[in-house]
């Protein structure tokens, strides 16, 4: 018999965008495909970039608390998105409607953004930043 101790870390967010699919080749290099739906309701990728001054729906989780707002129930800590390095404020950030436990994060891409087809894109949750994944805009 034996006990061991182990430090842990436990923080209010803990912030992670789903993954959708790997790709990696010579065409497309190496690419994330995350869980991030343009505005026309197709899935971001090389086929169906976004355009800019649209707003992208990020899907994730670990963003922490939430706290009623009418018939939403949002983040209680303050999320950005980062495109690119730059920091982003977001239209959005909460639970998704309708789903227990599933976040979505609502982000305005501006209309002066640098169109690419490998942007990357991580959410930023009380100062804790998720996994990178990219995004096409034209």
């Amino acid at each position: 018999w034996g006990s061991a101790t182990q430090p842990i870390s436990v923080r209010q967010t803990a912030p992670g965008i789903f993954v959708v699919s790997q790709e990696s080749g010579a065409a497309t290099g190496n690419r994330t495909v995350g869980a991030v739906i343009n505005q026309d309701g197709t899935l971001n990728d090389l086929g169906t970039p976004a355009n800019r001054g649209d707003v992208l729906t990020v899907y994730c989780t670990g963003l922490g608390s939430v706290q009623p707002q009418g018939s939403l129930y949002v983040t209680v800590n303050p999320v950005a998105a980062v495109l690119n390095s730059a920091e982003l404020p977001v239209q959005f950030a909460g639970l998704t409607p309708g789903f227990i436990g599933l976040y979505q994060v609502n982000v305005p891409i501006p209309g002066g953004s640098t169109p690419g087809t490998s942007l990357s894109l991580a959410i930023k949750a009380a100062g804790v930043v998720s996994n990178t994944v990219n995004v096409a805009i034209q």
